[in-house]
């Protein structure tokens, strides 16, 4: 759901995959850059004393990406649930982690259907928010990566 919010956009998620250094999957791990979250270490002492967070780019609404993963992470720390397990590198088998959605559409659909981030947002944002992120999907749906950038540098 948070990707509907912090990729909003048909290009930004044509930048995200394997081996594009923002991951493919709802995973993270400790030091290492093909993650979508990057537990970092203090190169001095070794100790992971901040994170990245790659599923994000500048077509983002910076403020309300930081209000859905804010209020993402309260529920987290409220609800004390658990941390999901870090990626297991000894298996072979990447589909333990779940996939990341297939496209803005579908990351607008799991956004609606989350009544945290909703509500964080706000109903009349949200409902505002997805119609207008839709429309430019489905009108953009069908375009190569140069026809969009050409699109938007059009109406510039």
């Amino acid at each position: 759901a948070l990707l509907g919010v912090t990729l909003p956009t048909p290009l930004s998620h044509m930048r995200v995959g394997k081996g594009c250094w923002t991951g493919s999957s709802v995973t993270w791990a400790v030091e290492d850059k093909e993650m979508p979250l990057r537990v970092c270490r203090n190169l001095a002492t070794q100790e992971c004393d901040h994170f990245e967070y790659k599923l994000m780019d500048q077509t983002a609404n910076i403020y309300m990406a930081l209000t859905a993963l804010f209020a993402a992470g309260m529920e987290g720390i409220d609800k004390k649930m658990p941390l999901r397990a870090p990626h297991d590198y000894s298996s072979e088998d990447s589909s333990k982690d779940p996939p990341l959605p297939s496209g803005v559409l579908e990351a607008l659909d799991l956004l609606e259907k989350d009544q945290l981030l909703c509500d964080a947002i706000g109903p009349n944002l949200t409902k505002s928010y997805l119609a207008l992120r839709r429309h430019e999907a489905e009108r953009l749906k069908d375009k190569k990566m140069e026809e969009i950038v050409q699109d938007i540098l059009g109406s510039l």
